[in-house]
C-alpha cells in the first residue's frame, strides 16, 4: 500500500486538552497514531476524522484505522457516517483491524515508544527555563 503523507497532528480533545497524534495518510486509508499525549484516539475519533479529512480534502469513505504502540500496536477500525450537511463524522462502530492491517500497522509503528522522552514534545514548563 503507497504511503501519500505523514505527519503530527494537533488538537484539542474535548475541546480543552492539548492533544497530539502522527497521522498516517495512504491511499483510502488513514492511520491514527496515539502518543499518548492528550485525549485518545478512541475518545476524540469523530472530532479527528473530520477535522483531518477536511484538512486534507479525503473522501469521505476513507477507512480509519486508530493505532496504540504503547498497547502492543493494537489497532482498531472505525466505521463513520458522514453527514454531509454538518460536515462532520459520526461513528457508527469500532472494531478491531483486520490481519492485513494489523500487518501494515506493525510496519509503521516500529519507532520507539512514545511515552519515551525523545518523542515527547518540549512542554512549556521545560521552555521557560
Amino acid at each position: 500500500m503507497k504511503k501519500i503523507e505523514e505527519f503530527y497532528h494537533e488538537f484539542k480533545g474535548y475541546g480543552i486538552h492539548d492533544s497530539r497524534i502522527k497521522v498516517h495518510i495512504y491511499e483510502g486509508l488513514v492511520v491514527l497514531q496515539d502518543l499518548s499525549e492528550g485525549t485518545s484516539v478512541t475518545n476524540a475519533a469523530e472530532q479527528l476524522a473530520t477535522e483531518i479529512r477536511e484538512l486534507k480534502n479525503l473522501d469521505p469513505n476513507t477507512r480509519w484505522i486508530a493505532v496504540y504502540p504503547y498497547y502492543d500496536n493494537d489497532c482498531d477500525e472505525f466505521d463513520f457516517e458522514y453527514i454531509e450537511m454538518s460536515r462532520k463524522h459520526i461513528r457508527v462502530k469500532m472494531k478491531r483491524a483486520p490481519d492485513e492491517i494489523q500487518e501494515l500497522v506493525k510496519t509503521i509503528t516500529d519507532e520507539k515508544k512514545p511515552t519515551e522522552q525523545s518523542e515527547k514534545k518540549p512542554t512549556e514548563q521545560s521552555e521557560k527555563k
